[in-house]
C-alpha cells in the first residue's frame, strides 16, 4: 500500500534553524510505515545520558531498506525537460507502457521533448536499480572525506530537547489521551492529523547546523548523489553516523510515543527509519514541488491516513 508524505510537522524554535528541524524530523518520521509525514540493529552509544524518556530497550533497526518493489515502478519525479516545465509525478515499468499510459499528456508536448522525457525516466530507473551499489560508494566517500568536528552532536540527550516536548512525552507516558495533547505544551493540529510542536532547543540546532556545514564542506565536492529524489542538496544522517545516538533515540523516544497517542496503537510499532536534511536557499533547488515518501503500514489502515492526508 502506498502512502505519501508527513502526518507530523514541527513547528520551527527559531527561523534560523527551521529547516533542520523540519527536515530531520520529518525524515524520521517516515519510519517504519508507508505514509507521508523523510543496516544492521543500533545500540545507542555510549556517552552522556540520552533522551530515553520511555526507558525503551532500544530495539530500533536504524536505517529502512528499501524492500518494496513498487520503488522501482512508482513515483518519478520530472522537473524540466528539453527547457520545458514538467513537473509531475510518473509510474515507470518501461518506455512502451509508458507512451500508452500517458499519450493524453504526451500531446501537450512535442516529439523531441517526449524522447527528452523517456530518456530522464530510463536514468532514473537505472539509478533506482542501482542504488545499493551507490549508496554503499557514497558511503565509502564520506567516511574517506568526512571527520566530524562535534562529535557529541550526534548523541541527542534530554537537555538538547525542548522543555514543551518534554512534557508531551511525559503525558504520554502517564496515559494522556489524543485530547489531552492538543493544545498543551505548544501542539498544536494544523490540519488534520498534522501536528505542530517545538522540538529541538536552539543551542543544539545552531551545534546541528555548524556540523552540517562543516560536513558540506569537506564532502560537497566529493558527494554527487541526492539525498531522494527531489533534492540535490543533502546530508544522509546515517553515513554521516548518527543513527545510534540521534535519529534511533528520536524515533523510539519521540516519535513511537507520540505516533500511538496522535495517530493510534496500531502505526506505534516503528523500527525503521530514513533521516537526512535538506538545505534550501534562494539559489539552490529551485524546482521543488510535492513528492511522495513510500513507507509500510498496515493495510487495514490505508484509506483512513489517506483521508488524514
Amino acid at each position: 500500500m502506498l502512502l505519501s508524505e508527513s502526518i507530523l510537522a514541527l513547528a520551527p524554535t527559531t527561523p534560523p534553524v527551521a529547516v533542520v528541524i523540519a527536515t530531520v524530523i520529518v525524515g524520521l518520521l517516515g519510519l517504519g510505515l508507508m505514509w507521508r509525514i523523510s543496516l544492521a540493529r543500533a545500540q545507542a552509544r555510549a556517552g552522556p545520558k540520552q533522551v530515553d524518556v520511555l526507558g525503551v530497550d532500544g530495539a530500533s533497526r536504524g536505517q529502512l531498506p528499501r524492500d518494496c518493489d513498487c520503488y522501482l515502478t512508482q513515483n518519478y519525479f520530472v522537473a524540466t525537460v528539453n527547457g520545458v516545465d514538467i513537473d509531475r509525478h510518473f509510474d515507470y515499468t518501461g518506455p512502451d507502457e509508458f507512451v500508452r499510459q500517458q499519450a493524453r499528456f504526451l500531446r501537450k508536448i512535442d516529439g523531441e521533448t517526449t524522447q527528452a522525457l523517456l530518456r530522464e525516466l530510463r536514468e532514473q530507473a537505472d539509478r533506482r536499480r542501482r542504488e545499493p551499489d551507490i549508496l554503499a560508494t557514497r558511503h565509502a566517500i564520506i567516511q574517506r572525506c568526512y571527520q566530524p568536528k562535534d562529535p557529541g552532536v550526534m548523541t541527542l540527550r534530554r537537555q538538547d530537547v525542548a522543555p514543551e516536548l518534554l512534557r508531551l512525552i511525559e503525558l504520554c507516558d502517564k496515559g494522556a489521551t489524543r485530547d489531552d495533547l492538543v493544545g498543551k505544551a505548544r501542539l498544536v493540529e494544523l490540519g488534520p492529523g498534522i501536528y505542530g510542536f517545538p522540538c529541538l532547543r536552539p543551542a543544539f540546532c545552531a551545534r546541528l547546523l555548524a556540523e552540517l556545514n562543516h560536513y558540506h564542506h569537506q564532502c560537497d565536492q566529493a558527494i554527487r548523489e541526492s539525498v531522494n529524489s527531489m533534492s540535490q542538496h543533502g546530508a544522509p544522517l546515517a553515513d554521516l553516523g548518527f543513527t545510534a545516538g540521534f535519529s534511533d533515540v528520536l524515533m523510539r523516544t519521540i516519535a513511537r510515543p507520540l505516533v500511538r497517542v496522535l495517530l493510534g496503537e496500531e502505526f506505534s510499532h516503528l523500527d525503521h527509519h530514513r533521516c537526512f536534511t535538506v538545505r534550501y536557499r534562494s539559489d539552490l533547488d529551485r524546482k521543488l514541488t510535492l513528492h511522495y515518501d513510500n513507507r509500510f503500514a498496515p493495510a487495514g489502515q490505508s484509506a483512513e491516513l489517506q483521508q488524514a492526508i
